[in-house]
């Protein structure tokens, strides 16, 4: 309860960052590797020197996904986007938690959203999280919900801004 409060605190007290992605495809890999942001495509533009994430490719499934991990707690958070949005939606948020002492991954999702949670969790989980939050907007906030349920072990909380109770 106390994470949840101090995480939707940091929230509040940042502001949204939003802009469009490159539109181009992750790079295909066996296993998960990680670059210094920033990079060319495939991460999307919005990630410059002075964010200090890193490139993070990882599996689900059999799809590979691409997103920018934030810092290097112990306590890790999932960042879901909305509908027709991507991993830049986060940047500002992801700096806050970064600059809170928490480890953040935003990344883009792939063609099955709940179990783009699950990997993204345990990708958090490699990278030396011993606690993960879930938090998705919209679309994001429902697969995390779902999520929440499979990943193991349990995370410590979900947050869901705007999650819809259905989502197709």
């Amino acid at each position: 309860m106390a994470v949840a409060r101090l995480l939707i605190a940091a929230l509040l007290g940042s502001a949204v960052v939003a802009c469009g992605g490159s539109g181009a495809q992750p790079q295909t890999t066996s296993s998960a590797t990680v670059r210094a942001a920033p990079s060319a495509p495939p991460l999307d533009d919005c990630i410059q020197p002075s964010d200090h994430a890193r490139e993070v490719v990882f599996s689900a499934g059999r799809e590979q996904l691409i997103g920018a991990e934030f810092g290097s707690g112990s306590l890790g958070v999932v960042m879901s986007h909305e509908y027709f949005a991507n991993l830049c939606g986060w940047v500002g948020y992801a700096e806050r938690l970064r600059d809170l002492g928490m480890r953040a991954l935003a990344f883009d999702f792939g063609s099955d959203l709940v179990a783009d949670v699950v990997a993204a969790a345990g990708q958090l989980r490699r990278d030396g999280a011993t606690r993960i939050v879930l938090m998705g907007a919209s679309m994001g906030g429902a697969a995390s919900l779902i999520a929440a349920l499979t990943v193991s072990p349990p995370v410590a909380g979900v947050a869901s801004l705007s999650g819809p109770s259905y989502y197709q």
